[in-house]
């Protein structure tokens, strides 16, 4: 794979990573409506629609918020509506806890597709096999959250394989590496990749563990899998080692709003590293209020004010909104 095809993939499918942006120069009707209106649109949507999951991983940013927390399917119809009537493209369903421990999760899948957004799913995989096929044709793309604890054996290959017979979509895996990694278990998910068809393999540390889990952690993963006989070329390796102090202009809480499963609207899906400690939840202090305010926040453009943020991955993304509403002159002279 050439440097530009491995650049191309992070454009693609890595929004965390550091790369430019270029979605946003790419989506017309929101440079647009930047540009001439001075409105961000909320093009992407992300969606924890229940806090409820079958697993309980030790690096589990989500472990510490209110099970009993979930939206219900009307509510949920009812505010794709109202975002798709704002301008939102896409959504992302996931977590929170979950997202197929909802109990109307065919519903959702297929209503949200139905009102015209592209839809991708982020699961842990260990119950692909309650999606129906209507409801994995209605998605753009599936990416399976994997870890060093979380072994990639039959049974998850089994509910794999079943769902991947269902639908022509993209499938990528996420992999949580942490400060000892199971590099037989890693080299199993992206031998499996390889072979399936999968678009990338995301290879992120740690988040909770960031003291151990080194640069020079994940860049040993590439020099273990070679010694097992494994490419790696679908591998995105995010240390997720570099970020920013946050800035009072959080434009992204505008671009691609948090939905919780309490019904509260977040800045970003970064949420509850933000503040620089380990809750476990979405703090209070990142909450923009019920979600059914956004119409009010969108059309005031009254974005979050992320100045209290310790941490923060998404800096190149405010910087380059706020490059697109500045008033600049003499566009012509390039």
């Amino acid at each position: 794979m050439q440097v530009g095809e491995v650049r191309d993939r992070q454009f693609s499918y890595s929004a965390a990573s550091g790369v430019f942006p270029v979605k946003i120069f790419l989506n017309q009707r929101l440079v647009y409506s930047i540009t001439q209106k001075g409105q961000i649109l909320p093009v992407h949507i992300q969606l924890n629609p229940t806090n409820l999951c079958n697993l309980k991983c030790s690096f589990c940013s989500c472990a510490k918020r209110n099970k009993r927390h979930y939206l219900d399917i009307q509510r949920v119809e009812k505010l794709m509506r109202m975002f798709r009537g704002l301008g939102a493209e896409s959504v992302t369903v996931t977590g929170g806890g979950e997202p197929l421990m909802h109990p109307d999760i065919n519903r959702m899948l297929v209503g949200i597709a139905t009102q015209g957004y592209e839809t991708g799913l982020v699961t842990n995989g260990t119950l692909l096999r309650r999606l129906e096929a209507e409801s994995l044709q209605a998605l753009k793309w599936v990416r399976v959250s994997v870890s060093d604890e979380l072994r990639f054996d039959l049974k998850l290959k089994s509910e794999l394989q079943i769902a991947q017979s269902k639908a022509q979509i993209d499938w990528a895996f996420s992999y949580v590496l942490s400060a000892r990694p199971n590099y037989d278990n890693l080299a199993e998910a992206i031998r499996w990749a390889n072979a399936r068809g999968f678009t990338h393999v995301r290879v992120v540390a740690n988040l909770l563990d960031l003291e151990h889990v080194k640069p020079r952690v994940v860049e040993r993963v590439s020099t273990e899998l070679a010694k097992r006989g494994v490419d790696d070329r679908l591998c995105i390796y995010q240390a997720r080692q570099h970020w920013t102090i946050g800035t009072k202009d959080c434009f992204i809480s505008l671009l691609k709003p948090l939905v919780g499963a309490d019904g509260q609207l977040y800045a970003c899906c970064g949420s509850q590293y933000s503040l620089g400690n380990q809750v476990r939840d979405y703090p209070t202090d990142m909450t923009m209020g019920a979600v059914e305010n956004f119409p009010r926040i969108f059309e005031t453009q009254m974005h979050f004010d992320g100045s209290r943020c310790k941490v923060c991955y998404y800096q190149h993304y405010n910087d380059c909104l706020r490059v697109l509403k500045s008033q600049v002159q003499h566009v012509k002279f390039v």
